[in-house]
């Protein structure tokens, strides 16, 4: 299973580039609390797993998504999961943030739900729109007023 093959079992730099800093919050039998708070994600953004994700333009360099997948996990299928999530929500344009809110979410939602908040969030003025754009200047921006709020 996932866990076995991308967990690296006793020996954490066994894992998953995506698990080393994991510290044990996730893993093959301790995914309980975080699997109970994420059933609640899809309500909490408003996606709609019932309903059919937009269309959305492919990703001209495609290559990334497969890049940034090989960073991210260690077997081939999982790596094409994550290629394929992240195709069928990256509107032509790719940012690497999407790739670890996608990965994320893959580790703890049926693939359906994971594309549903990606897409919601993602394209939402609530939540996130504009952040995964190879030149995130909303996600830019709000880093700045982040920061002055911070001071």
């Amino acid at each position: 299973g996932f866990w076995e093959e991308e967990g690296g079992g006793d020996n954490p730099k066994e894992c998953a580039p995506i698990l080393n800093r994991n510290a044990g919050f996730l893993g093959l039998n301790a995914n309980a609390p975080a699997l109970s708070r994420a059933s609640r994600w899809l309500g909490l953004c408003g996606a709609d797993t019932s309903k059919p994700l937009p269309p959305v333009a492919k990703v001209p360099e495609a290559r990334i998504l497969a890049a940034d997948a090989e960073r991210t996990f260690k077997g081939d299928q999982v790596r094409e999961r994550m290629v394929g999530l992240l195709a069928s929500v990256a509107d032509g344009d790719y940012h690497q943030g999407l790739g670890y809110v996608a990965s994320f979410l893959s580790l703890l939602l049926p693939r359906a739900s994971a594309a549903a908040i990606l897409s919601k969030i993602g394209t939402s003025e609530n939540h996130a729109r504009g952040y995964w754009k190879a030149k995130p200047e909303a996600f830019a921006r709000d880093a700045m007023v982040f920061e002055t709020l911070l001071q």
